[in-house]
């Protein structure tokens, strides 16, 4: 029997960046602009998605982000929103949601820099 690998092979964003692929972007995460480059390669490694990405120094940088919960494009704006944010993974089940963010509450560790955010990729050329 063969496992089921729908999930798997229909990863949120995967098509969206295949479009931004080679294309000069800036990703932001709160506000605040964490890589800026040339998309040059992406893929799915386990629960995250990895970026190479090609920076103005002519450097290839790597850069790693978690597979999102919802993902929004706008192509006429040059926008792809990935959401990782409570209210999305809990469809917006306030009972679910609350459970959710108790987990942060008593975690020890400190937790992702994406927890309860939006990421914004913004295509510029």
């Amino acid at each position: 029997m063969q496992p089921d690998s729908t999930f798997l092979d229909n990863i949120p964003g995967m098509d969206i960046l295949e479009y931004v692929l080679q294309r000069n972007i800036q990703i932001n995460v709160n506000k605040k602009t964490v890589k800026t480059g040339k998309l040059l390669l992406f893929k799915r490694v386990h629960y995250y998605i990895h970026l190479s990405i090609l920076n103005s120094k002519n450097c290839i940088e790597n850069y790693e982000i978690p597979i999102p919960f919802g993902v929004e494009f706008y192509p006429e704006n040059g926008l792809v929103y990935f959401d990782y944010r409570i209210i999305t993974i809990s469809k917006k089940q306030q009972e679910i949601s609350k459970k959710l963010k108790s987990f942060r509450d008593c975690a020890v560790q400190s937790t992702s820099n994406f927890y309860d955010k939006i990421l914004e990729i913004v295509i510029t050329e």
